[in-house]
């Protein structure tokens, strides 16, 4: 029998089955609480707490590090799956991520990282309303 660490666990069996960074990073803010703190029934009951809100809050932070990493044209890609995924737009999609982006912010982050992240969301919200308008002919 093979003995996984919390986060090898999570990372391993629940993160790996999300099929893009933005649906990871959707679920990872789902598991929070107002105070911060996360909660998955699973990894507590075989982990215990302590270890499931360490796996979790590292897994939040390389997600997130991962998805400030990627360059825009992957990232937009990303964005049509995930939306495909949700059963919506990429404009609806980071409409939304816009309007939650507090709660997707990873534990522990300089303001930096909030910044970037902000302007991350706005350039793939503008390059999704430019190919979503319609094409202007020249006369």
């Amino acid at each position: 029998m093979t003995f996984y660490s919390a986060l090898e666990d999570f990372a391993g069996r629940t993160l790996a089955a999300l099929p893009s960074r933005f649906v990871r990073l959707l679920y990872l803010a789902g598991l929070r609480d107002a105070r911060g703190g996360y909660s998955h029934w699973g990894l507590n009951r075989i982990h215990g707490e302590a270890e499931m809100q360490k796996a979790a809050a590292e897994s939040h932070r390389h997600v997130f590090a991962d998805l400030l990493q990627t360059p825009l044209q992957d990232l937009e890609s990303d964005a049509a799956h995930a939306s495909r995924h949700q059963g919506s737009s990429p404009e609806k999609l980071l409409s939304a991520l816009q309007q939650q982006e507090q709660t997707l912010l990873a534990p522990d982050l300089g303001p930096e990282s909030r910044k970037h992240f902000s302007s991350v969301l706005l350039a793939l919200a503008r390059l999704a309303q430019a190919k979503s308008a319609p094409t202007r002919r020249a006369s």
